[in-house]
């Protein structure tokens, strides 16, 4: 099923960003790069969190380090997530073709020019993998129907604008249709028509996985030793067999 795996939901948009530039002459698509520079990374971990304790108290000498933790870090419902500004689609070579074809006049040739195809626009990219649940600390749920799925995709993003509406706004205001985003509503649903659906999630644990565990405790060792050993010994036999002959 896309966008929803093993009680978590792969959030995936494409959002067209807007031509020419903005009041300070500088571009939409290099603004938005600035801003997605200079946006702190997720301090959840020990060796982060000193690492910042010790910009803070000037034991380590960085004056271009951001303290502040990642916005996204402040849902709980955020296990990973990216931002990616993607100019143009990657050329990736011309199509070939059988000489013999071509020779024989049923093939292009190869001299010829061949489409390339290209986005009309640059687009950012933005990837989430968040729990499949509506608030922090309920249980994941191993199937969800389309529209839950959905409800939980809106939740999320209403989340995101209530903790960190002044971030996306600034982000946002660089793309294509976001001039009439007001409030958190707004915000989910506009994710919602940039969304493209994720095939091909990357999932780091399952929900059964602690009973998968349990299970593997109830191996029978002796069995599976017999299974293993014995054709172990058969072979060595005969090769000692081969031997002597």
């Amino acid at each position: 099923m896309p966008n929803f795996d093993a009680g978590h939901y792969f959030l995936t948009t494409l959002t067209p960003v807007r031509p020419g530039a903005d009041e300070n002459g500088v571009s939409h698509v290099q603004a938005i790069r600035v801003l997605l520079s200079n946006l702190p990374t997720a301090l959840q971990s020990p060796a982060t969190e000193s690492y910042a304790q010790s910009i803070k108290d000037g034991v380590v000498d960085r004056k271009d380090a951001v303290e502040a933790n990642s916005p996204f870090a402040k849902s709980l419902r955020t296990h990973l997530c990216r931002y990616v500004v993607i100019d143009d689609t990657i050329y990736n070579g011309r199509l070939g073709a059988d000489p013999i074809l071509v020779g024989a006049g049923k093939a292009p040739d190869p001299l010829s020019p061949q489409h390339v195809d290209h986005l009309p626009c640059p687009y950012l990219f933005f990837s989430a993998d968040i729990d499949a649940i509506l608030d922090a600390g309920d249980p994941l749920q191993s199937d969800l129907t389309p529209d839950e799925q959905n409800e939980v995709r809106d939740s999320y993003c209403r989340e995101l604008w209530e903790i960190a509406g002044d971030t996306l706004s600034e982000i946002y205001s660089h793309c294509q249709g976001f001039e009439n985003v007001e409030d958190a509503d707004g915000f989910a649903a506009y994710i919602a028509r940039c969304q493209i659906e994720t095939w091909m999630p990357f999932n780091d644990y399952y929900i059964d996985y602690a009973t998968e565990l349990k299970d593997l405790k109830k191996l029978d060792l002796k069995k599976i030793g017999y299974i293993v050993g014995i054709p172990v010994v058969l072979t060595i036999l005969s090769l000692a067999l081969g031997l002597l002959d």
